[in-house]
């Protein structure tokens, strides 16, 4: 992805501005396999992301709903979700990532629940703490499969996509090079 970024210079011999663009490539994040179930429908991020702002989940026992904010790479918020159906009698908790805090792992299990493989649990850790976890991977008893996703050495997980319906059935990672160790500014 390239972006163009404008500056009018003046010159000292008159004041007519001439414009210089400098093209800038960024790295494109990297997408990981999701884990869980095939049912529901595809749910992905429209943006390239560069930092992850905010999550919102919601569960009791399965992981109901979903959705997360990002900086994509042109500096703008971006909202996404909710995946799954958020139901007023259930948790609901929101994280809101600092500037200097990363997600370095994503874990949690998938079950089956009425034919259905779901995400029954997910922990979210940073540079800073962990988060979670959030459901409950043994679901009415359901044996539940583990799933984990670690950001690569010098990067963080930036944003999620995965297979949602009445609930969140399947999620995978994006991973990008840790802003706060390539020196780069953040944006809040």
């Amino acid at each position: 992805m390239a972006g163009r970024i404008g500056y009018k210079i003046f010159s000292a011999m008159d004041d007519d501005p001439q414009e210089l663009f400098i093209e800038q490539s960024l790295p494109i994040p990297t997408k990981s396999e999701s884990r869980g179930g095939s049912g529901g429908e595809v749910v992905d991020i429209k943006e390239h992301p560069w930092r992850l702002h905010s999550l919102t989940i919601s569960y009791q026992g399965l992981i109901d709903a979903f959705s997360f904010s990002y900086i994509d790479q042109y500096g703008e918020k971006q909202h996404v979700g909710p995946w799954g159906e958020q139901h007023s009698y259930h948790k609901t908790e929101t994280i809101r990532f600092s500037p200097s805090e990363f997600v370095e792992e994503v874990s949690g299990a998938y079950g089956s629940h009425f034919e259905n493989l779901l995400v029954t649990s997910l922990t979210f850790v940073t540079n800073v703490r962990t988060y979670g976890p959030f459901g409950n991977p043994n679901h009415q008893n359901v044996a539940a499969a583990p799933l984990k996703f670690m950001a690569d050495e010098g990067s963080s997980i930036v944003a999620f996509h995965g297979r949602s319906g009445s609930h969140l059935f399947s999620i995978g990672v994006y991973m990008y090079p840790n802003n706060k160790r390539k020196g780069r500014t953040l944006l809040a």
